[in-house]
C-alpha cells in the first residue's frame, strides 16, 4: 500500500505516526493561511484526475516532476515543491495499483501498469535519495500504526560483527592492514542502484594503520561515495584460561584483548565485499 499521510502530517507541522512530532520551523514559521494550497487539498485545481496520472504514466512520463507543482504564495519555500511532486509521485502510484486491481483489465495492459509501477517506486527511490529538504529528512521505510521509539519511520540496521581482527591497544598498529591491502565495497540498495568504492589503504600515507585510523579512513570513503553502511569496532573481552598441571587446577591470568570489526548496515542496502 503507498501511505501519502506521514506527507499531509509533514505539511501542517506534525507527523501522523502515533506518538511522533516533528516541528518543521522552515516550513511553518508563516502563519498557515500563508502556505501554499497542497495538491490533496479540496480546494487545489493544480493535481490531475487519477485517470490522467495513469495514463500519463502509461505514456513514459516520469512521475515525479517539480515543474509540474503549482506554488500559489510568492515566496514560499522550495521545500513545497518538493514535497508536492514526491505527493503526486506516490499518488500516482496509488492510481496505478488501483488500476491494476480493476476486473477486466486485459494482460497486456496489466503487464504494462506492473512495468510502469516498478518503474516508479524506482524514480521515488532516486528522488528521495537525492533531494535534501531543508526541515525534514525523507527516508523509506515500513509503514506502522504504533510508533514504538522516537523515530516516524521505522529502519532497521543490521550489524555484523567480524571475528578478532586485533590484538592489544587500540594505539597499536593492526597487522592485519600492514603491506598493500586493498578492497572494495558494494552497496545495492533497494531501488536498484549500486554504489561502489575502492579502499586502499595505502593512500592514508604515513598515518599509523590503527584500527581507528583505518576505520575512520574507510568510513569517509563510503560517505563521499554516497553509501550509508559505516563501520566500527567492538572489544571481545579476553578470558581467563586454565589447565590441569599434576592433577591440579592452574587458572592463567587473561591476555590482551581483541578487537573486532563492526559493519553497521541498514535495512536499504546489500554490502558486498571484493578484494
Amino acid at each position: 500500500m503507498i501511505d501519502n499521510r506521514y506527507l499531509l502530517g509533514l505539511y501542517s507541522g506534525t507527523s501522523t505516526s502515533t506518538g511522533s512530532s516533528t516541528t518543521l520551523a522552515s516550513l511553518t514559521a508563516a502563519s498557515r493561511k500563508k502556505q501554499p494550497t497542497a495538491p490533496w487539498s479540496t480546494s487545489s485545481k493544480s493535481m490531475p484526475e487519477a485517470s490522467e496520472l495513469v495514463r500519463a504514466a502509461l505514456g513514459g512520463r516520469k512521475i515525479i516532476s517539480e515543474s509540474d507543482q503549482t506554488i500559489d504564495v510568492s515566496g514560499a519555500s522550495a521545500d513545497y515543491k518538493k514535497l508536492f511532486a514526491l505527493y503526486q509521485g506516490l499518488e500516482t502510484l496509488t492510481q496505478l495499483a488501483n488500476r491494476a486491481s480493476v476486473k477486466g483489465v486485459s494482460a497486456s495492459e496489466t503487464a504494462l501498469l506492473a512495468k510502469r509501477f516498478t518503474a516508479g517506486l524506482a524514480e521515488v527511490g532516486d528522488y528521495m535519495a537525492s533531494t535534501t529538504l531543508d526541515g525534514v529528512r525523507l527516508v523509506q521505510g515500513i509503514s506502522s500504526s504504533v510508533s514504538k521509539s522516537t523515530s516516524g519511520v521505522k529502519r532497521d540496521q543490521p550489524n555484523y560483527v567480524t571475528g578478532p581482527i586485533h590484538e592489544g591497544a587500540l594505539t597499536s598498529e593492526v597487522a592485519a592492514f600492514q603491506g598493500s591491502v586493498a578492497f572494495s565495497i558494494s552497496a545495492k540498495r533497494s531501488n536498484g542502484e549500486t554504489l561502489s568504492v575502492d579502499v586502499d589503504l595505502s593512500a592514508m600515507g604515513g598515518a599509523p594503520r590503527t584500527l581507528d585510523n583505518v576505520i575512520k579512513h574507510v568510513n569517509t570513503q563510503l560517505e563521499a561515495a554516497g553509501i550509508e553502511t559505516r563501520f566500527g569496532r567492538e572489544q571481545v573481552p579476553a578470558e581467563e584460561k586454565t589447565l590441569t598441571v599434576n592433577g591440579k587446577t592452574v587458572t592463567l591470568p587473561a591476555g590482551a584483548d581483541h578487537w573486532a570489526l563492526v559493519v553497521k548496515g541498514t535495512s536499504t542496502e546489500a554490502i558486498t565485499f571484493s578484494a
